[in-house]
């Protein structure tokens, strides 16, 4: 039973360190960052977590860009009929605020994952949503990250069932269990099928 259950493990949790959603909630966890990979995958997860932070990052300067256009484009809409130098200086602008805004937003979340890595992990007993709160002003960027990553969805549905499989391991004819067994049971009753399943 021991070895079945061992590579019922393996099996599943075999993509873990190449699996995103696995290797960037562990990284954006202050309690484990990067601390916890194997050798070989660390530098790959990181790598994949800048890319990430700068695709966010260039997703948040075009939509500031947007924002700061949408004036410039008003008055074009306004100003149609004037001359074509007025028409050029609002080119002009436009063009010399893009290039200041991409870069910084990139070169800051690079700064902002070297920074987080770099600093001793939380104690195992810490929050890292207490973390997150704390430290959002700091690491801007790495917070949204966390909030979408680390965030745990809103069922109730596993643990409903749960209780529902409590109530028919402990009944009537089972009324002297107790909690260590009853656990023990419940705890079967739910992992076994994983091991048997394909």
């Amino acid at each position: 039973m021991k070895a079945t259950l061992l590579e019922a493990v393996k099996k599943r949790f075999s993509d873990v360190e190449t699996n995103p959603l696995y290797f960037i909630s562990t990284i954006l966890d202050p309690r484990y960052k990067d601390r916890f990979f194997s050798n070989n995958t660390a530098p790959e997860a990181k790598l994949h977590l800048k890319q990430e932070l700068q695709m966010k990052s260039r997703a948040e300067a075009e939509e500031s860009r947007a924002k700061a256009a949408e004036p410039p484009a008003k008055l074009f809409l306004k100003a149609q009929a004037s001359t074509s130098s007025s028409l050029d200086t609002v080119f002009e602008e436009i063009a010399k605020e893009q290039p200041q805004a991409a870069q910084p937003l990139a070169a800051g979340a690079a700064i902002e994952l070297d920074t987080y890595l770099g600093e001793a992990p939380s104690p195992r007993e810490d929050s890292p949503l207490k973390y997150w709160g704390v430290n959002k002003i700091r690491f801007p960027t790495l917070a949204k990250m966390a909030q979408k990553y680390l965030s745990a969805l809103c069922s109730s549905v596993e643990s409903e069932r749960l209780f529902s499989s409590v109530s028919h391991i402990i009944d009537e004819n089972r009324n002297r269990l107790t909690a260590d067994n009853a656990e023990k049971l419940l705890f079967l009753k739910k992992n076994l099928p994983l091991t048997f399943s394909k």
